[in-house]
């Protein structure tokens, strides 16, 4: 059986991957040097947080399962709404740049 990279995906090898950190090390230090700060937000989020705004029919488009609580939880599709969850429960209080 052969295994291929699923459509409209690519590797990066070792050369490629040396170039983009380079590029994000630049990046990394012009955002810093505004005040910028970086956060990390987890893979998985609860399904509410997307359907609340989009509606149930984005369902659909999600991949969704339940967790050991039988809750509704989705893989996160994108990063605005982990990033604004995350404000508005978290970084209201720290300082903005």
């Amino acid at each position: 059986m052969e295994f291929s990279r699923p459509r409209g995906t690519r590797d990066f090898l070792p050369d490629d991957m040396e170039r983009r950190r380079v590029v994000e090390a630049r990046m990394r230090s012009v955002f810093e040097s505004y005040g910028y700060r970086e956060i990390c937000t987890p893979t998985f989020e609860h399904l509410e947080l997307f359907t609340e705004r989009s509606g149930e029919g984005i369902k659909k488009e999600l991949y969704n399962f339940k967790d050991k609580g039988d809750r509704d939880m989705t893989l996160r599709p994108e990063l605005t709404a982990p990033v604004m969850r995350f404000y508005v429960s978290d970084m209201q209080r720290m300082p903005k740049p």
